[in-house]
């Protein structure tokens, strides 16, 4: 047969061949490109069969393995201290510092405490630091006037808006003068959840209007205690339903002109008591309210509360004794709180049918 093929193509002149060459060359190029294509096409679809299956493997192995996203724990708030042994029981407010002099800011009010915010919280391994005035420009003592008093092993307590108390047991009571004053000692960072309380001491020097000493409590947290608390935090004045009850839209009245500056009062009226705040054309950032109760129990679903705040607190602190504590939203701007110099607000309502008292003297109203 080749033999035949050869005969054949003698018959050719040199012109004949070259041409047939030409046109076998010219013709095959189109078949082997589509030769090509088709291959490519397939090992490229076998590639991506391939890669899905491989994408689907690994995602059914992670589903399958993953956890769920933690929610991450919010900071707990401190709020109010405690001192039994010397019967100081006030609010706590967190400051920052004062950015000419790099100290600690102190609340303004003498009877309040300042809880340093960008440092450790109470609860938390690390340094809390508290401070508050040991008195004031007129004379008149503050809150701290009294805590040299406080002795080791002696305990104080720091409640937070997560509804825990902690408590603290002193474990050194030390006096340092001003100009040495022991920063890693009190700020440092430790392997135990540390509170240390600090206010002045020592001489007053008349020129330079410092006190020569500083007097500061160091407390290691011995026990947590989860308070029959009831915190209802609402984000916004959309979300009413995140109070027990839903609050009432905040209701202006007439000042008493019988009060001087700012106050509460409760009144009672036809089926409830109502809770009234005179705020005297300050910016309020949170109310505390201590309520006798003469007899009876009082829940937290007998009270009702203004839309004007953000967040509460309420405590049963005993068969007595009510407290309520009440948290504005400075991001609210609400007009009535900080301009009721002629008026004042009711902003609770509390539904008993027994007899209930407000104490003056223990509660306070706390302004920016």
């Amino acid at each position: 047969m080749f033999a035949g093929f050869v005969k054949f193509t003698n018959s050719f002149s040199y012109g004949q061949l070259l041409f047939l060459n030409l046109f076998v060359l010219i013709f095959s190029i189109p078949f082997y490109f589509f030769v090509i294509s088709a291959s490519g096409k397939q090992n490229l679809q076998q590639v991506k069969t391939t890669l899905a299956q491989t994408v689907q493997k690994k995602e059914a192995s992670s589903s399958a393995t993953s956890l769920p996203t933690p929610t991450p724990t919010p900071r707990a708030i401190p709020n109010k201290l405690q001192i039994p042994d010397l019967k100081v029981n006030t609010l706590i407010l967190p400051v920052g510092y004062d950015k000419q002099t790099g100290a600690m800011e102190v609340p303004e009010d003498a009877m309040h405490v300042g809880w340093y915010e960008y440092g450790f919280t109470p609860g938390e391994k690390g340094s809390a630091v508290m401070t508050a005035h040991y008195d004031t420009p007129t004379g008149a003592l503050g809150i701290f006037a009294t805590l040299a008093k406080l002795k080791e092993n002696e305990y104080f307590y720091v409640d937070n808006d997560q509804g825990q108390q902690l408590q603290y047991q002193v474990t050194e009571v030390i006096q340092f003068p001003l100009d040495n004053y022991p920063e890693d000692k009190i700020w440092g960072e430790q392997d135990f959840s540390q509170v240390v309380l600090v206010t002045c001491s020592g001489v007053w020097n008349a020129s330079s209007k410092l006190y020569s000493h500083r007097l500061a409590i160091f407390g290691k947290l011995v026990k947590t205690t989860q308070m029959d608390v009831d915190y209802i935090a609402a984000k916004d004045k959309e979300t009413p339903d995140q109070f027990v009850v839903e609050p009432f839209d905040t209701q202006i009245f007439a000042r008493d002109e019988t009060k001087l500056d700012s106050y509460l009062k409760l009144k009672q009226e036809d089926d409830h008591y109502s809770l009234y705040l005179a705020s005297n054309n300050q910016d309020i950032l949170a109310i505390n309210a201590i309520i006798n109760v003469v007899s009876g129990q009082i829940k937290k679903e007998n009270i009702i509360f203004g839309n004007s705040f953000a967040s509460y607190n309420f405590i049963e602190k005993n068969e007595n004794t009510i407290e309520l504590s009440m948290f504005t939203d400075p991001a609210w701007k609400i007009k009535e709180l900080v301009n009721t110099k002629d008026k004042e607000l009711k902003i609770a309502e509390i539904y008993y049918k027994g007899e209930l008292s407000l104490d003056t003297e223990k509660s306070a109203i706390v302004n920016k």
